[in-house]
């Protein structure tokens, strides 16, 4: 049954993601780049969400130190993230981009908010945290859209 709900959820979080901007190449548009990010965050590849980062980039979220700036701020939020879901005994973590509230593009920059469900085991339990919101800056670069930040508010 656990092996079910991890494949619907699984098929799901590709549904989603896939919806609103479909067969974009990654970074050709800035929710391709963040579905990519996302896509490798849920693979567990921390490098390739941190990849999606430019550089210098700020980065706000809910676990200490709560900031991170500068050149190599994506890759120390995930030396910190790391640490933390070490910490909190946290495990096959998946998150879901709902459709976004806001989407501004101009010229060379953009600016995104929406939607994240998070889905997570602690201490071996499901967990799900509904009602987070991710706010994400990007900009154009010669390779595509890359973030240079982003926040996260907890839901509940």
């Amino acid at each position: 049954m656990k092996h079910l709900k991890g494949l619907a959820l699984a098929a799901a979080a590709a549904a989603l993601l896939a919806m609103p901007y479909p067969a974009a190449a990654a970074g050709s548009t800035p929710m391709a780049a963040i579905n990519q990010a996302v896509i490798d965050f849920n693979k567990g590849d921390y490098n390739g969400w941190a990849a999606a980062c430019a550089s210098p980039s700020q980065i706000i979220d809910d676990f200490p130190p709560h900031v991170w700036s500068g050149p190599t701020a994506c890759s120390d939020w995930v030396t910190s993230f790391q640490a933390f879901v070490k910490k909190s005994k946290m495990t096959s973590m998946t998150v879901i981009l709902g459709t976004p509230w806001k989407m501004a593009i101009a010229g060379n920059v953009a600016y995104v908010v929406l939607p994240v469900t998070f889905h997570f085991n602690q201490n071996g339990k499901p967990m799900k945290l509904l009602g987070s919101v991710m706010t994400i800056a990007l900009k154009k670069s010669a390779g595509g859209w890359l973030m240079t930040g982003w926040a996260w508010a907890d839901g509940h």
